[in-house]
């Protein structure tokens, strides 16, 4: 017996220095930071600006790698399959959460095969409508609906936020509206401009310019607060429909089985960066709305939106064509 816990203590000490040697080991060469989307999006600026950051700190290059496909299952999954050790890192965003019901058949198990280690913001999103539209405010379409009209709605495509919101918006309202799916956000806008749509539930960033130019008006906000550069737009729950509540965000993952200092010690450069005054400014010019979490906070989020998000996809009906 007494031989028994000497060994179990001797495993314990074991596991506990190979920790601390993983941690003081990190990093050991460039880190790869993988987008997994396209140049030039939300996702891979908040990334570039965390890299360049996180350099400094760690004193090691920090290279965004894109690798875009497969509704960002491509990058993810290289990421899962790479080493855990820190060096490889994943630029994530509410699309991984979707994309667990989304997406059965994928190659990975988000719960499983990646560890959260920083969300850093936020994407607020809201009610859109073309500067001449007769809607004044959000209950105004939802009346439109009720009372027989078919609306038109774009949306960025099929599972993405923007389409995922306004699926809400029907079940939370009790209306049926049209769906017409693009590829991306910018082509929704332009039609939604151009009056072929009647509203889009936008991520606001990509609608600011128009919102700023007076070309489209913004309703309602699908945030739990007013957002701070649209003060003037109420929320959803202001306007008497607060089961409707979507906001994009994005963070940090790494590789199931990297060790928890090292994770700590990632979520430490990470969100140390995205404390920097010009960072925040930055951010901020961009429509981002900063709200960082560290692991434990961010893992309890991600499995929350996970499951709200496949009680929302399963209820409507809602699947990838």
């Amino acid at each position: 017996m007494h031989k028994a816990i000497q060994r179990s203590l001797g495993l314990l000490l074991l596991a506990c220095g190979l920790q601390a040697s993983a941690a003081t080991a990190f990093p050991n060469g460039p880190v790869r930071y993988m987008v997994p989307a396209p140049p030039g999006g939300l996702i891979d600026i908040m990334a570039r600006m965390v890299a360049q950051g996180a350099g400094d700190r760690l004193k090691q290059s920090v290279v965004v790698e894109n690798r875009p496909g497969g509704n960002t299952v491509i990058g993810a999954d290289a990421v899962a399959r790479s080493a855990p050790d820190g060096q490889t890192w994943l630029a994530v965003s509410i699309t991984l959460a979707a994309n667990a019901t989304l997406m059965p058949n994928m190659s990975l198990d988000v719960r499983k095969d990646l560890v959260p280690v920083a969300r850093l913001a936020v994407t607020p999103m809201g009610v859109v409508v073309p500067a001449n539209s007769p809607y004044r405010s959000l209950d105004e379409i939802v009346k439109a609906a009720k009372g027989g009209k078919m609306l038109n709605y774009g949306s960025s495509g099929y599972g993405t936020p923007t389409h995922l919101a306004t699926a809400m918006m029907e079940g939370v309202a009790g209306i049926k509206l049209n769906h017409i799916p693009y590829k991306g956000g910018a082509p929704a806008l332009n039609d939604l401009i151009g009056g072929q749509l009647d509203f889009i539930i936008a991520t606001l960033s990509e609608a600011k310019p128009f919102l700023d130019s007076g070309r489209l008006k913004l309703l309602s906000v699908t945030s739990p607060e007013r957002v701070k550069a649209f003060p003037d737009a109420p929320t959803t729950a202001e306007g008497g429909y607060p089961g409707l509540l979507m906001e994009g965000w994005t963070g940090v993952m790494v590789p199931a089985g990297t060790p928890a200092p090292v994770i700590d010690r990632i979520a430490e450069v990470v969100l140390d960066t995205a404390k920097e005054p010009a960072f925040v400014r930055r951010a901020e010019e961009m429509g981002f709305v900063m709200a960082p979490q560290g692991p434990a906070d961010f893992k309890r989020q991600f499995v929350s939106e996970v499951d709200r998000l496949r009680d929302l996809i399963q209820t409507r009906g809602i699947k990838m064509e």
